[in-house]
């Protein structure tokens, strides 16, 4: 899990995760070849109401690859990547 710094909005949904927590499902991936792009399934974990967790997941798409050998490492790096498309605030 990886503890993201910021304010994320998402179009699914009319709230903004303050500093959420961040799991990428490396079994969900799907491949775009002619695009050189690939999604992934992830889940923000954030605290609600100082006490209570949400978990909400999100298919991320569009996260753009050099080739379409499946490296972790570069995984993570592309998903944070992407994810600064739905930053909205430090």
């Amino acid at each position: 899990m990886i503890q993201l710094q910021g304010k994320y909005k998402f179009e699914s949904w009319n709230i903004e995760f303050e500093n959420p927590t961040l799991e990428i499902n490396t079994n969900s991936i799907s491949i775009q070849p002619d695009q050189l792009t690939i999604g992934v399934n992830i889940i923000l974990s954030v605290t609600l109401d100082n006490k209570n967790c949400g978990k909400f997941g999100y298919e991320l798409t569009d996260i753009q690859v050099n080739n379409l050998e499946y490296n972790p490492d570069e995984l993570v790096e592309r998903v944070l990547t992407r994810l600064e498309d739905y930053k909205v605030s430090e």
